[in-house]
C-alpha cells in the first residue's frame, strides 16, 4: 500500500515498491496522477532514488484502463487451454486483479497467455484444495497478458475440475 510522503515543493507523493529493470526492488514515489516523480526529499537516498525512477520510466506511461470484470472459472479435469477470458482486441491486453479457485480432486493448474506463455508455474491442489490471490493496486495486477491474447486455463489430473472466479481489466497498451 502507498505512503504519503511531503516533497521539498510543498506538494504530496505516494511511496510504492517497483522492481528496477534489474530486477532489484525499490522504493519510489508517484505523484497524485501517479505518475513516477524524479525528486523525493531525503538528502543521500534523493539521487538513489532519481537514477531509479529514471531507469522504470524510459518515457513510458501507465496505460488506461478500459473497464473492470469478472469471470467465472469453471473448468473440466484434464483440460488444456480452456479459454478465461477471450483475446480483447489490437492494443489491448487482460491485467488480472483477483483470483479465487479450487479443485475438486487433486491435480494441477497452468495460467497461460494464449497457449504457449506461462503466466504462472504449475499449480499443485490437493483433493478440495484450493486458493485466493489478489491486488488492490490498479497499477499491480497479480498477472497480465500478452497484447491481444487470451487469459486461458489448462489443468490435469482425474477428477481436478477447477471452478472459481477472477475479477480483471482490459487496458488500453
Amino acid at each position: 500500500m502507498p505512503n504519503e510522503v511531503a516533497k521539498t515543493d510543498g506538494n504530496s507523493a505516494k511511496t510504492m515498491i517497483a522492481i528496477d529493470p534489474s530486477g532489484e526492488i525499490k522504493n519510489v514515489a508517484v505523484n497524485a496522477s501517479g505518475n513516477l516523480i524524479t525528486s523525493v526529499a531525503g538528502g543521500a537516498t534523493e539521487a538513489k532514488q532519481d537514477s531509479i525512477i529514471t531507469a522504470l520510466t524510459a518515457g513510458d506511461a501507465m496505460p488506461a484502463i478500459d473497464d473492470m470484470f469478472n469471470a467465472v472459472i469453471a473448468v473440466a479435469a484434464a483440460t488444456a487451454d480452456s479459454v478465461l477470458v477471450a483475446a480483447p482486441g489490437a492494443l489491448k491486453q487482460i491485467w488480472v486483479y483477483s483470483i479465487m479457485l479450487t479443485v475438486a480432486a487433486a491435480g494441477t493448474v497452468l495460467f497461460e497467455s494464449g497457449t504457449a506463455s506461462a503466466r504462472s508455474g504449475v499449480i499443485p491442489l490437493g483433493v478440495a484444495g484450493g486458493f485466493s490471490q489478489s491486488s488492490s493496486d490498479k497499477q499491480i495486477p497479480i498477472m497480465r497478458c500478452a497484447t491481444n491474447e487470451s487469459l486461458t486455463l489448462t489443468t490435469v489430473g482425474a477428477g481436478a475440475n477447477a471452478a472459481g472466479f477472477l475479477s480483471y481489466a482490459i487496458v488500453s497498451v
